[in-house]
């Protein structure tokens, strides 16, 4: 019976990761990977500085995604944009840099969350 269950659970799993909406987070995902590798992260002061040098808030940030690509629906730009925030900080950073990221960070994504959740 355990490897019946096992089998649906897999299978509703897979089918998850080949819907629409999954296979399109994984596209914008994919189109934003090397832009943000290039961007780089201002945490105590709530900025992400853009390879050409602009210093935008994470609500500017994700309009500019969103007029660069207007093909994709602002709520995926906005979560994978959120997503890199939360997970990927600057590699050159110490552990204490680190530490000091995961809580400013935090702090940041969650004020965002309260500030825009309805404001759309």
């Amino acid at each position: 019976m355990t490897g019946d269950f096992d089998s649906e659970f897999l299978g509703d799993i897979f089918d998850d990761l080949n819907s629409p909406e999954i296979q399109l987070a994984f596209e914008v995902q994919d189109v934003l990977q090397e832009l943000l590798m290039k961007a780089d992260v201002n945490a105590r002061a709530r900025d992400i500085i853009w390879e050409d040098g602009q210093i935008l808030s994470l609500r500017d940030s994700i309009y500019r995604l969103v007029q660069e690509y207007p093909q994709y629906p602002f709520e995926i730009l906005e979560r994978q944009l959120t997503l890199w925030l939360e997970h990927f900080p600057p590699e050159s950073y110490s552990q204490v840099q680190l530490d000091e990221y995961e809580i400013l960070s935090d702090r940041w994504l969650d004020d965002y969350a309260r500030e825009f959740r309805f404001d759309r």
